[in-house]
């Protein structure tokens, strides 16, 4: 049989790729041939369109369409068309705040394709997703609200296709700041000091500093009784909020005098 003509290509997932051409005349079977550096992937149908599945990600594949009958045999004369596969996923390496004011987080990544385009997706609770694109391997997104909890993840795209995101990676941002604190002093040495909840914070540390002495506690509710309070002096106020997982937000307040 005559090789098949108007051959055409689209990509069914990363990993299959789907093949559609015109019927040949005296073609009982055809036989769709895929060869790259390390495997031969066939597919043999009577029909004129084959999905060639199983294919390794960001490789190249030769393709080659073979009409056989039972006559003549098959035609081993037809040309290769080659085609490339969708980028294999990404993986996530790092995510890491690097500035807690404006909660701006760096997430990293390793991909066997240089050549790829990047999307990092970080999704909260609903209608609160924040994207990045890069053709790097790393990607900022700026802006996350303090004291939240994210899902990370990446995917990469060609004109190929576009790939399985990347396992996801939990985020958390640092706990917010309390809107408000005040300190009230109980008795000549002793200091009540009270604040607002922060979102994601779970415990704090209230300090009074001078350089005259220094007092502090550590608690989970949202204020504590400090003692070794020296008279006459000024104070500066500081919170320490801590998340469930570590991250701390530092907080500094108006001064305080005894």
């Amino acid at each position: 049989p005559c090789c098949p003509e108007h051959s055409t290509v689209s990509a069914a997932s990363w990993e299959t790729l789907l093949m559609e051409w015109s019927p040949v005349r005296g073609a009982d079977l055809y036989e769709t041939r895929a060869v790259d550096a390390n495997e031969v992937i066939l597919c043999n149908d009577t029909a004129p369109r084959c999905a060639l599945s199983d294919l390794t990600c960001n490789a190249r594949y030769s393709v080659v369409i073979i009409p056989c009958n039972d006559v003549s045999g098959c035609n081993l004369t037809c040309s290769p068309q080659t085609h490339e596969t969708a980028p294999c996923m990404p993986e996530i390496t790092a995510v890491s705040q690097i500035n807690m004011s404006s909660s701006s987080v760096l997430v990293s990544w390793t991909s066997d394709n240089t050549a790829a385009n990047y999307t990092v997706s970080v999704i909260g609770l609903v209608g609160d997703t924040h994207v990045c694109h890069s053709n790097g391997t790393s990607c900022l997104v700026s802006n996350l609200p303090c004291g939240s909890e994210y899902e990370v993840s990446a995917t990469a795209s060609t004109s190929a296709g576009e790939s399985m995101p990347s396992y996801t990676v939990p985020l958390e941002t640092a706990p917010c700041c309390p809107d408000n604190l005040t300190v009230s002093q109980v008795t000549q040495a002793m200091t009540n000091v009270t604040w607002s909840l922060a979102n994601g914070a779970q415990t704090y540390i209230a300090s009074l500093s001078s350089p005259r002495g220094h007092a502090q506690c550590h608690t989970m509710e949202t204020g504590c009784v400090m003692g070794c309070i020296t008279c006459g002096t000024n104070y500066t106020v500081s919170l320490e909020a801590i998340s469930r997982t570590g991250h701390e937000t530092e907080c500094t307040y108006h001064g305080f005098s005894a």
